[in-house]
């Protein structure tokens, strides 16, 4: 919701899953799929708040663990077993793409989204991806459809990199290979979630500025946008005040 926005909703992608296993699995109600996928998923979200809150004590190193990412097609895998429907490599791709198709067909580029990045390109600001997504090899397929790619020195995926915001690590690895890890004070991350994008970035020493909807209350002393055309503007404030 940054720079792109998901259509879709979960159980329309659910469903789109579902019709490419019904072939191989007549016998399975898509209501036991459904049930299926929620409890995988909420597998993965009970150990992601634990990560968080391991992060939060200062353990990273066990937050770590907690934290990884996993492809998506490791979820395809779970949701089968959970289903006692083993299947072989092939069928556990072809449900993972089919997932894939669903979620590339509800995408859509937030409007205005090209020219401020343009913009902020063209008044020296250096740009980079770092996200939590689980399925990193259709991350450049994404970039060119939009037409995107040519704006970002590096992308960071949390699939790729093995774990998710809000851990440092993930932000560290962008700052390395931009060479600015020196230079953290002087990083922006601008992002919509309130846990994985502003608290991480304060956690990695980055500057958080959240793209706010106006429905959660602001923190205190944080920056904030509500839209992403607002960024240069704040940009060019923070340098005057330097």
């Amino acid at each position: 919701e940054t720079l792109l926005h998901q259509r879709r909703s979960e159980r329309s992608h659910m469903a789109y899953t579902y019709a490419a296993l019904a072939p191989s699995a007549w016998g399975l109600a898509f209501e036991d799929f459904e049930k299926a996928w929620i409890t995988v998923q909420a597998g993965w979200l009970a150990q992601w708040q634990e990560g968080l809150r391991l992060l939060r004590s200062g353990d990273r190193q066990s937050a770590r663990q907690a934290l990884q990412e996993p492809w998506y097609r490791q979820n395809i895998a779970a949701i089968l077993q959970v289903l006692h429907c083993p299947a072989p490599y092939s069928q556990v791709e072809k449900l993972t793409w089919a997932f894939q198709d669903s979620w590339m067909g509800g995408l859509s580029l937030l409007p205005g989204c090209r020219q401020v990045l343009r913009s902020l390109g063209q008044d020296g600001c250096r740009l980079a991806i770092v996200t939590n997504f689980q399925q990193a090899d259709i991350i450049p397929e994404i970039l060119e459809r939009f037409e995107l790619a040519g704006f970002f020195e590096t992308v960071v995926i949390s699939s790729a990199a093995g774990v998710r915001k809000p851990h440092p690590e993930l932000f560290e690895l962008a700052m390395e290979q931009m060479g600015l890890a020196a230079q953290r004070q002087a990083v922006l991350h601008v992002g919509d979630n309130r846990v994985d994008d502003v608290e991480g970035a304060r956690l990695s020493g980055l500057t958080p500025v959240w793209l706010h909807s106006g429905q959660d209350s602001l923190e205190d002393g944080c920056l904030s946008i509500r839209r992403l055309q607002q960024l240069p503007g704040l940009i060019n404030k923070l340098e005057t005040r330097v």
